[in-house]
């Protein structure tokens, strides 16, 4: 008993009929990784179908598509295009042309080993003849009524390899290639593997999408959770700039050119009163001050300028000549601060 049949006989091995499909043929590099949801994105503009599904194959620097319209359970879950199968029998001759007589009609050329068409055509196929021979020059022609094509079909099929097999299970995983030499000999062994993926592939498919709907619930807690953490930054921000702007307007403190002004007018230069040193920052001032003359004068002086809120004597130590040097702090008003 051959792997078709076997396979048949099991129920996961089904066979698109010509007529009931669209072929294509374009160059294709093979270094290139492909997905069957990459192909219906990017061939989808070939097919004919509204609700469309494919089969794709890449061999010889060319990909070969099989355009069909998806009914459930019309195919089994291994479906081999009839077109593969005349292929693979007449590939060694290189260039041949297969035609089925009515009412089957079938047409088949290769060009160099490339399947090139696959139709079955309505109507006259002696033009489909004359281009092959114009057009391509090929001059071998077969021509089968039915029941010779019918013959010829099911010895092609028992000829696949489990090797054949496996180009239309289409999976993406990458050890594809590297188990090709064994499907050729271990064909009944491959045959327990081709269901054995079927059944992964189903119930991987049932959890991914499991998976995929927390996934989902998750993530719209996370934007949830996302949109308050952003009205949160963003109320935060709100309130610093109001803070800024109020400290901007509220607590501007007089600027220090005119402080200078206002210390060197309270300090006559008749009473050979001397700035040592000054220090300044946002709210305070420090004057080391070097006198001879009582410096409660001129402390009582400072209190009396608008711009300053408070004056303090911080500390005092003896100079040359008789005089002292005071350390004074001076505590500055806001410019809106009423005295």
């Amino acid at each position: 008993m051959g792997l078709s049949v076997f396979l048949a006989r099991i129920g996961i091995l089904s066979y698109l009929p010509v007529e009931k499909s669209t072929f294509f043929s374009l160059p294709f590099p093979e270094n290139l990784k492909l997905s069957k949801e990459i192909v219906k994105i990017n061939y989808k503009r070939y097919s004919p179908f509204k609700n469309s599904e494919v089969l794709y194959i890449v061999e010889n620097g060319f990909i070969y598509l099989w355009f069909y319209e998806a009914k459930k359970d019309s195919y089994k879950p291994l479906l081999i295009p009839e077109s593969y199968v005349i292929y693979k029998e007449f590939y060694s001759q290189k260039n041949v042309s297969v035609y089925v007589a009515h009412p089957m009609q079938r047409f088949y050329l290769l060009k160099n080993g490339h399947l090139k068409v696959a139709v079955s055509p309505q109507g006259d196929v002696d033009a489909l003849l004359k281009v092959s021979q114009a057009e391509y020059g090929i001059e071998n022609i077969f021509k089968l009524d039915p029941s010779e094509y019918g013959k010829l079909y099911d010895k092609a099929k028992e000829k696949l390899s489990a090797k054949d097999y496996f180009k239309f299970l289409q999976f993406d995983f990458s050890f594809k290639e590297s188990i090709n030499f064994i499907v050729d000999r271990y064909t009944y062994l491959i045959s327990f593997l081709i269901i054995l993926y079927i059944g992964i592939s189903y119930a991987q498919s049932y959890f991914l999408e499991k998976k995929s709907s927390n996934l989902e619930k998750e993530l719209y807690a996370l934007k949830e959770q996302n949109l308050k953490i952003k009205e949160s930054i963003r109320e935060y921000n709100e309130n610093i700039e109001k803070l800024n702007e109020f400290s901007a307007k509220e607590l501007a403190y007089p600027d220090h050119a005119d402080l200078l002004f206002e210390i060197y007018k309270v300090f006559s230069t008749k009473d050979k009163a001397r700035l040592i040193l000054f220090q300044a920052d946002t709210y305070t001032l420090n004057l080391w001050i070097e006198t001879e003359k009582d410096i409660g004068t001129y402390i009582e002086k400072l209190n009396r300028v608008d711009k300053f809120e408070q004056v303090l004597l911080k500390s005092s130590r003896n100079s040359k000549g008789g005089k002292k040097i005071y350390i004074i702090e001076i505590f500055l008003r806001a410019l809106n601060e009423k005295s």
